[in-house]
């Protein structure tokens, strides 16, 4: 799967705590072979799981552009 990329992509900041930095990029890794692999019913809410974890991560580490991860979340009822 492209997105175990993650694990040997190039930090923004080399000094991270790299088993920290290493169980989100899974955690994400796995969230997204969820999503891939989810029934329809499913999908939109393994969706904003996987972004969800994104959103964890960048609170957690480089405090990136949250609120532009924000805006990927498809609204439920």
């Amino acid at each position: 799967c492209s997105s175990d990329l993650i694990h040997s992509a190039k930090k923004t900041d080399e000094t991270i705590n790299k088993e920290v930095f290493n169980s989100f990029a899974t955690m994400y890794t796995d969230r997204v072979n969820t999503f891939f692999n989810s029934a329809a019913g499913e999908r939109v809410e393994n969706y904003n799981v996987m972004v969800n974890t994104c959103i964890s991560c960048h609170e957690n580490f480089c405090h990136g552009p949250i609120k532009r991860i924000q805006k990927l979340l498809i609204p439920t009822k």
